[in-house]
């Protein structure tokens, strides 16, 4: 085999083995980046449980308000009566039970999305070892090919 033919090959196995190191760097960097997002959605998911489990308390408060104020405006006294504290109490059971579940779909949600970040970091890892491993075959068969071609 001639000088210039064998330089073609080890250019063309060089040239391949650094194609699929790139190749698991480039996966690696898009995964890593995907990754980086989910981690910021499940970061924003607290954030919109807790807003939403604030506007419900706000939202009990003011109805609680409102109806000792309705109360007393018809000169019921609002904890003087067995009804009226019964009716709050059950407002006030309702807006916890509420919020309790409000922060268990936050919690799901950031769960689902800090799993799904967890999980592309193990494939941009992945991604990174396969192409070092693709390029280190390559470059294990074209030392093969190359001898073989040579003898």
């Amino acid at each position: 085999m001639g000088t210039g033919v064998e330089i073609l090959l080890i250019a063309s196995i060089a040239a391949t083995a650094v194609s699929q190191v790139q190749a698991g760097r480039a996966a690696s960097t898009a995964a890593n980046f995907e990754s980086a997002q989910y981690a910021e959605q499940a970061e924003m998911a607290k954030i919109e449980a807790a807003n939403a489990a604030l506007q419900r308390s706000e939202e009990a408060d003011r109805l609680r308000r409102s109806n000792i104020a309705v109360a007393s405006a018809r000169g019921i006294l609002p904890f003087g009566s067995a009804s009226f504290t019964n009716m709050l109490r059950r407002d006030d059971e309702l807006a916890a039970r509420d919020n309790r579940l409000i922060n268990l779909g936050g919690s799901q949600r950031v769960s689902a999305l800090q799993g799904q970040s967890s999980q592309l970091r193990g494939v941009a890892k992945s991604s990174l070892k396969a192409g070092y491993l693709s390029a280190g075959a390559t470059l294990i068969g074209g030392a093969y090919d190359y001898k073989k071609a040579k003898d």
